[in-house]
């Protein structure tokens, strides 16, 4: 949910895990979230 990410810079936790077995969704949200929170300056979010 790295949408959740930018807009409340702060890790978003949710049950969704389309269709993915639950330790992988988590892994695939906390990187995508990471990503996010760590780069905000190169992605244009915060100046």
């Amino acid at each position: 949910m790295t949408i959740f990410a930018t807009m409340y810079p702060r890790h978003f936790q949710t049950d969704f895990t389309a269709g993915l077995a639950p330790a992988e969704a988590e892994f695939l949200q906390q990187a995508g979230q990471n990503t996010v929170l760590d780069n905000l300056r190169l992605l244009n979010i915060r100046k």
